[in-house]
C-alpha cells in the first residue's frame, strides 16, 4: 500500500512516564513459549500498554504509537479485480477442527440457497439471465467475504472451465475487510520479531491504510528514520481457508458421486485452488520474488520501473516489512484520464506523469518479465502498480507470480511471428503445443477448428483500428480463441498459461484505456 505523503510533521504524543519494564519483558518470553493462556495474557497486557499511551494528542514529545498524516483517495476506485496466481512452491501449512468445518458449511449452504432461490425468482419474474446470475455469485461470495473473495478471483482466471460472463464478473470482486485489532498487530509484531514493538518502530500508525481478506497494512518509521509499510497476516485467515478447502472437498465429492460432473473432474482444480491461495499467505516467498523483481530489474537497463525495498531482518511467513512507496494509483491515473478529473489531472502534472509513456512502460515491463525475467507478476491489477514522479512504475503485492520455462517461451515468440504474417495454421499449431501433453482426442479436428478461429482472429487485427473497439485489438481475442477450443474439446489448460493469459489480458486492458 502507498499513498502521497502531506508534508506535515507527525503528531506524537507524550511519552508516558512509567515505561513498561521487567514485566513486558517477561510476557515476550512467554509469547514466545506458544502457550495459549500465556498469549491471551500478553494481548491484554498490550492493550493495557496502549490505554496508557493514549492521551490527548500534541504536536510536541515522542510517542511510538500516533497517527501519521496520509493522502486522501482522489476518485472512488473502480477496479477489475485481481487474479491470484503464483508458482509452484511449497506453501505454508496450517490445521483445521472438525468442528470448524462444520461451522462454515453452514456459511456455504446460505451462500447455495442465496443464489438457488435467487435464480429462481429471477425465472418466475422472466428476467433471468447469465449476466444476473453471475452478479448474484459475486454479491453472494462478497456478502460472507474472507475466504469467499479469494475463492470468487480465483474461479475469475479460470476461463478454460468457467463461462466468459461469471468470469468478467467474478474479476470485479473488492478486497476489502474490516481491519482486526491493533492489540492482535502489536501482538504479531513481537511474536514475530522476538522484541516490543517500541524497541522497532520510532512511529507506528495504528490506523491501518489497507485492510484486505488476508492482511491488514500499516505505515509506520523504523528506529533509523525509515518509512515502512508494515503487512500483517489476518489472525486465523489460514486455520479458515483450510476449513473451507475441507468444506470445498466434501461438495465437490458429493457432487462426483452422484455423477453430476465426472468423477476426479475436480481432484486438480482444487489442488490449485489450495495451492495457490495458501501460497498468498506466505510472506516469506513474497519478499523473495519483490526483491528478485527489485534486483533484476536493475540490470535490465531500465530506470523507470522497480519494487520497494523488502527488510527481511523484520519479515517473517506472517509479516512483511517493506519501503514506502507515494505517488499515484494506477487506477488513480486512469480514473483521471477517462474521467478528465481536474484534481486527478493536476496532480498528474505535478508529478510530470505523461499516460502514453506510463501505457507503453507497462508493456515493456511486462514482456521483459516474461521473456527474459525469471518470473512475471500475474496480478497487475491498478491497485498493484504505483505510478510515482517523471512516471516510474512501482510494482508491489508479488503473491502472484507464474514463470514460463524455454520452451514455453519459443512457443510464444512463434505464436507472435506466425501472427505477423497472418499465418492462422502456424497459430494453432504453435499455441496447442502449449496444451501438451494431449488426453485422447481428435486431432485432426481440432487443429481444423483452432485454425478456424485464429483467421476470425486475424480478420479483426488486420482490421483498420477505427474500425474496431478497443477490447477487439487486445490480445482477448486471441487467448479466447484458444480457451474456446481446449473447451470444446475438453482439454485442460495448464495453470502456468492461464496464468499468463490473465496477466497478459490485464496488462492490454490497462496500457490501451491509458493510451
Amino acid at each position: 500500500m502507498s499513498a502521497l505523503v502531506n508534508q506535515q510533521p507527525l503528531i506524537r504524543r507524550p511519552r508516558p512516564k512509567e515505561r513498561v519494564g521487567a514485566a513486558v519483558s517477561d510476557a515476550v518470553q512467554q509469547w514466545r513459549d506458544a502457550d495459549p493462556q500465556l498469549a491471551a495474557a500478553r494481548r491484554e497486557q498490550i492493550a493495557a500498554t496502549l490505554n496508557r499511551l493514549n492521551p490527548a494528542p500534541t504536536a510536541n514529545g515522542g510517542d511510538v504509537l500516533t497517527s501519521m498524516p496520509r493522502r486522501a483517495q482522489l476518485i472512488a476506485p473502480n477496479l477489475s479485480g485481481s487474479v491470484v496466481a503464483s508458482l509452484t512452491i511449497t506453501p505454508v501449512s496450517f490445521q483445521t477442527s472438525l468442528w470448524r468445518a462444520l461451522s462454515r458449511l453452514f456459511a456455504w449452504i446460505y451462500l447455495i440457497a442465496y443464489i438457488l432461490f435467487g435464480n429462481l425468482g429471477d425465472k418466475l419474474r422472466g428476467r433471468d439471465t447469465i449476466e444476473r446470475r453471475a452478479a448474484r455469485l459475486r454479491m453472494g461470495l462478497e456478502k460472507i467475504g474472507g475466504t469467499f473473495v479469494k475463492f470468487g478471483q480465483q474461479v475469475a482466471m479460470r476461463i478454460d472451465l468457467v463461462p466468459w460472463a461469471y468470469c468478467v464478473e467474478l474479476a470485479k470482486m473488492l478486497d476489502k475487510m474490516p481491519p482486526f485489532s491493533r492489540e492482535e498487530a502489536l501482538a504479531a509484531i513481537e511474536r514475530n520479531t522476538g522484541k516490543p514493538w517500541e524497541e522497532i518502530f520510532a512511529v507506528f500508525d495504528p490506523e491501518p491504510i489497507g485492510s484486505a481478506s488476508i492482511a491488514c497494512v500499516y505505515q509506520a518509521v523504523l528506529k533509523d528514520g525509515s518509512r515502512v509499510a508494515v503487512k500483517i497476516r489476518r489472525p486465523g485467515i489460514g486455520e479458515l481457508f483450510m476449513a473451507d478447502f475441507r468444506v470445498l472437498d466434501w461438495i465437490m465429492n458429493l457432487v462426483e458421486f452422484l455423477t453430476i460432473v465426472r468423477p476426479g473432474f475436480t481432484r486438480n482444480l482444487r489442488r490449485e485452488f489450495q495451492e495457490t491461495l495458501l501460497e498468498e499467505l506466505d510472506f516469506n516467498k513474497e519478499a523473495r520474488f519483490q526483491e528478485i523483481f527489485r534486483r533484476t530489474s536493475k540490470k535490465s537497463g531500465k530506470k523507470f520501473f522497480t519494487a520497494p525495498k523488502v527488510y527481511f531482518e523484520y519479515s517473517t511467513s506472517e509479516m512483511l516489512v517493506q519501503e514506502y512507496v507515494t505517488g499515484m494509483w494506477l487506477w488513480e491515473v486512469i480514473a483521471a484520464v477517462e474521467r478528465q478529473d481536474p484534481q486527478g489531472l493536476t496532480m498528474m502534472r505535478r508529478l510530470n506523469i505523461d499516460p502514453q509513456r506510463v501505457a507503453k512502460r507497462i508493456l515493456w515491463a511486462s514482456f521483459w518479465s516474461m521473456d527474459e525475467n525469471l518470473f512475471f507478476h500475474a496480478d497487475p491489477h491498478p491497485a498493484n502498480i504505483v505510478i510515482g514522479q517523471d512516471s516510474s512504475l512501482t510494482f508491489i503485492d508479488f503473491g502472484s507470480c507464474g514463470s514460463f520455462n524455454e520452451e514455453q517461451r519459443a512457443t510464444m515468440e512463434r505464436v507472435v511471428l506466425a501472427m505477423q504474417k497472418g499465418d492462422a495454421e502456424g497459430m494453432a499449431q504453435a499455441t496447442l503445443k502449449m496444451l501438451e501433453p494431449f488426453p485422447p482426442v481428435d486431432v485432426p479436428a481440432l487443429m481444423k477448428e483452432a485454425e478456424a478461429e485464429y483467421m476470425r482472429v486475424l480478420y479483426t487485427f488486420q482490421t483498420k483500428a477505427k474500425h474496431t473497439e478497443w477490447w477487439e485489438r487486445t490480445s482477448a481475442r486471441q487467448w479466447l480463441a484458444l480457451v474456446k477450443v481446449s473447451s470444446q474439446f475438453n482439454l485442460p489448460v495448464n495453470l502456468h498459461t492461464l496464468r499468463m493469459i490473465r496477466a497478459t489480458l490485464l496488462y492490454d486492458t490497462l496500457v490501451l484505456r491509458l493510451d
